[in-house]
C-alpha cells in the first residue's frame, strides 16, 4: 500500500493514499504552435527581431531566436522599433523568472526527461479522467516542468 499524503497540489488538505499527480494545466502545459512549430523567441509576439531582445525582459538580456521560456505568446515577432506594441509599460523579469532557456534540438515532450521515449506520455502528470494513468502528450508540447535528457 503507498503511503498517504495530503494533496498540495490541489489546495485539498485531506489525506488521501498514494502520491497525488499534477495535472498538465498545473504544470502549465501548452501544446505545440498552431503550424506544429516548437515553441520559442523567433516565433514569438514578444521577441523584438531587430535587436534580439524580448519586450517581457531587461533591455540588456540578449535573446537568441531559438531561446524558450514559459511567456511565450505565439505570433510574428515584433519588428523593431522605439513602440511597445500597444502593451503599455511592461513588466519586465528576469531571465530566470520566466524560464528562459536555450536548449539544443527544441523542448519538447519528445526530448523531456519525463516523457516516454517518443514523447507521447508524460511520466510526471496524470491524465484528467484518470489520476493514476499517465498523461497524454505532444512530442512538441511543453510545460514548466520541462528538462533536458542528457545529449539531447
Amino acid at each position: 500500500m503507498r503511503p498517504a499524503i495530503a494533496s498540495w497540489a490541489t489546495g485539498d488538505d485531506r489525506v488521501r493514499p498514494g502520491p497525488i499527480r499534477m495535472t498538465l494545466a498545473q504544470f502549465s502545459y501548452n501544446e505545440p504552435n498552431p503550424d506544429g512549430t516548437w515553441k520559442q523567441c523567433e516565433n514569438c509576439s514578444f521577441w523584438r527581431q531587430s535587436d534580439e531582445q524580448c519586450l517581457r525582459m531587461p533591455p540588456d538580456a540578449v535573446v537568441p531566436p531559438d531561446g524558450i521560456c514559459r511567456r511565450h505568446d505565439f505570433g510574428p515577432p515584433f519588428p523593431g522599433g522605439d513602440g511597445e506594441k500597444g502593451l503599455g509599460a511592461p513588466q519586465l523579469l528576469e531571465p530566470i523568472m520566466v524560464g528562459f532557456a536555450q536548449p539544443e534540438g527544441g523542448s519538447g515532450c519528445c526530448n523531456c526527461i519525463h516523457g516516454e521515449a517518443g514523447g507521447v506520455k508524460c511520466l510526471i502528470a496524470s491524465d484528467n479522467e484518470d489520476p493514476d494513468a499517465c498523461a497524454v502528450v505532444a512530442p512538441r508540447g511543453r510545460c514548466a516542468a520541462w528538462g533536458t535528457r542528457s545529449g539531447a
